[in-house]
């Protein structure tokens, strides 16, 4: 077929179509893959690292390529891996414990650093109950001094029990306050030792 000017249409299309029916359709290297994964992770061998699964598959492969085992050439590559293996483990090791260690240390950061916050919220409000105590001290003390005045001692009687319940209050306050100062304290003092430790 020939277009107007007389060059031929759809000139590529044979050789896209030789491209597309050369493709595989099977998924037989993948699936293969799979069996020789399922083999190699058995029934005593399920809580198998990830990198320890990739070695063995690697070392399983390149066997593979020879009639025996025996046939696989020692060359002064596969010598100097082999002696270089336990260090690069041990590095490994290192390297993930290092990892774990900062992890730790970044929850128990954060977790200080929360218990401050709440520490430090639960002060300002003993801060603002004190206030509120003391102006309910002073409010009775007002109004004692009015009703003796006065001579009326139903009122004095309603100012003292306002009285005592701001003295309740403010006891109760303060014995929170200390409390909550020396976890604060308790805490900050942990996280100076942490940090120099």
């Amino acid at each position: 077929m020939t277009d107007m000017i007389g060059h031929a249409k759809f000139s590529s299309l044979s050789r896209l179509i030789h491209i597309v029916l050369s493709i595989s359709h099977g998924q037989a290297d993948v699936e293969r893959g799979f069996s020789l994964n399922k083999a190699t992770l058995r029934t005593d061998r399920n809580g198998m690292n990830q990198d320890t699964l990739v070695a063995l598959r690697i070392v399983k492969d390149n066997v593979s390529q020879y009639d025996k085992v025996i046939d696989v050439p020692i060359t002064k590559g596969l010598i100097k891996a082999h002696r270089a293996a336990h260090q690069n483990y041990q590095t490994y090791l290192k390297k993930k414990r290092e990892s774990q260690t900062a992890v730790t240390e970044s929850i128990n950061k954060r977790k200080i650093e929360t218990e401050t916050e709440k520490l430090e919220q639960e002060r300002n409000k003993c801060v603002a109950d004190q206030k509120k105590a003391e102006m309910m001290i002073s409010e009775a003390n007002n109004r004692i001094a009015a009703a003796v005045k006065a001579n009326k001692f139903d009122d004095v009687r309603a100012a003292h029990a306002i009285l005592e319940a701001g003295n309740k209050l403010l006891s109760e306050c303060r014995k929170f306050y200390k409390e909550v100062t020396d976890k604060l304290n308790a805490g900050q003092h942990q996280a100076k030792a942490k940090r120099s430790a």
